[in-house]
């Protein structure tokens, strides 16, 4: 239970931004003589400051708890074909370090391994997230070589078993999608998270991926293989993305994107639908629309938008899920490492 009540004060001090014992005690309904002892434990663990007091109302000033942003960290990375960019972040998801790196499929590990034993300070690391382009597996991912071959690589069971805490691994394409759902929230925070209905569609050379947010939730299905549109067979024996990249002429693309994107309003729903990726024609985007209007029930239709650039949607998704797993490590870290 003590380390349940220090759970809830850590969350009630992130989202509140910093409050009082007698407050605390409130919120996560318990007393206040409990409170005391757990905030006295965590400021000897240096987990919080006093950033104040409050003014007297003719008994003692009341102190102002903050949690210390200092104290734990989180390591986000992100992997593409041949870099790595990561960022070291803080509690408040603030980047205290960041860079990027090379690598090659045999070196990744050690590379992840140098760069954190160098920047965070001895005792300070809680959460590892990766985001890979490829298919999430146990203990790491599988990935498509030059040859169009699978092969894994076992990156998070390498870092967790050195570092005894939990790490997570996400396909990029859900912490595109993770992300912008994140920043759709803060440009209409008046919106319910449970009706955020989002689906992400990348095109890329020699595959067509997809990531779906539904009632605010990530569709991942059961082994993490939801969204991998291109290996679609479309008759014969091509696959979608085999059909897609041997058409040439814009209205014929234009149909077989419309095509996916019905598939996805008549299994998902989704309220707003983003295209994107290098290989994307972006000509194809008012055709698209007027078959789609064409075609479809208005009362479905989700609204369609192109995105030029998803790096910071990315990076969104990827230090958000890095900071929540920050947060579940630290109620977690005992029994883990035990």
């Amino acid at each position: 239970m003590k380390e349940v009540n220090k759970a809830n004060i850590r969350e009630m001090l992130r989202s509140m931004g910093n409050a009082t014992r007698a407050e605390l005690a409130e919120h996560i309904n318990v007393s206040t003589t409990t409170v005391r002892s757990l905030l006295c434990e965590m400021q000897e663990n240096k987990e919080i400051l006093v950033i104040g007091q409050d003014d007297s109302s003719g008994g003692r000033r009341a102190e102002r708890y903050q949690l210390n942003p200092e104290r734990f960290y989180g390591a986000a990375f992100s992997v593409n074909d041949t870099l790595v960019r990561y960022s070291i972040l803080n509690l408040f998801g603030e980047i205290a370090k960041e860079g990027s790196f090379s690598f090659t499929p045999d070196n990744l590990e050690n590379k992840m391994l140098d760069v954190l034993e160098k920047e965070l300070p001895a005792d300070t690391l809680r959460s590892i997230c990766i985001g890979v382009p490829g298919i999430v597996v146990k203990d790491g991912y599988r990935w498509k070589n030059n040859h169009g071959e699978f092969e894994k690589c076992v990156v998070g069971k390498v870092l967790r078993e050195h570092f005894c805490i939990p790490v997570l691994l996400e396909n990029d394409l859900n912490l595109i999608t993770i992300g912008m759902g994140r920043c759709h929230q803060q440009m209409f925070p008046q919106e319910s998270e449970e009706e955020l209905n989002i689906a992400y569609i990348q095109f890329d050379d020699g595959c067509i991926s997809a990531g779906f947010l539904s009632g605010g939730r990530l569709v991942r299905g059961w082994n993490n293989y939801s969204g991998e549109l291109g290996l679609m067979p479309v008759g014969g024996e091509l696959t979608l993305v085999q059909k897609l990249c041997s058409t040439e002429n814009i209205m014929q693309y234009s149909e077989i994107v419309s095509t996916i994107i019905k598939w996805i309003i008549l299994t998902l729903n989704p309220r707003y639908l983003s295209l994107g990726g290098p290989a994307f024609r972006k000509e194809a985007i008012g055709i698209v629309a007027d078959i789609l209007y064409a075609e479809m029930p208005s009362e479905t239709l989700p609204e369609v938008l192109h995105v030029d650039d998803t790096w910071n949607d990315y990076k969104s998704g990827l230090t958000s899920l890095c900071v929540d797993q920050m947060f579940c490590s630290l109620s977690l870290i005992g029994e883990y490492k035990g």
